[in-house]
């Protein structure tokens, strides 16, 4: 299905000197961030439809455990960074 899309002075303007910055025409960089930005919201209408279904289903945590669950993950993180600061 082809497409016209009108745009307004400022957003063509940086549109062309964004592909003109990644060596691409315009339109090509148009349709990229498109593409991009529909995958994104098909993702993020999936996980939300997951989240749905695990709340329908009475897959849930408390608050308590999230908190411990990121607390333990901040733990971890923190650990790695300290290992990776240390010479081999």
């Amino acid at each position: 299905m082809a497409m016209t899309v009108v745009l307004d002075d400022e957003t063509s303007l940086a549109l062309t000197r964004l592909a003109k910055a990644r060596g691409q025409a315009p339109e090509a960089l148009a349709r990229e961030v498109i593409l991009d930005m529909a995958a994104e919201e098909q993702d993020l209408l999936a996980y939300a439809e997951e989240g749905e279904q695990d709340l329908r289903e009475g897959r849930i945590h408390s608050e308590a455990e999230i908190r411990r669950f990121l607390a333990e993950m901040k733990e971890r993180a923190e650990a790695e960074i300290e290992r990776r600061k240390q010479p081999n």
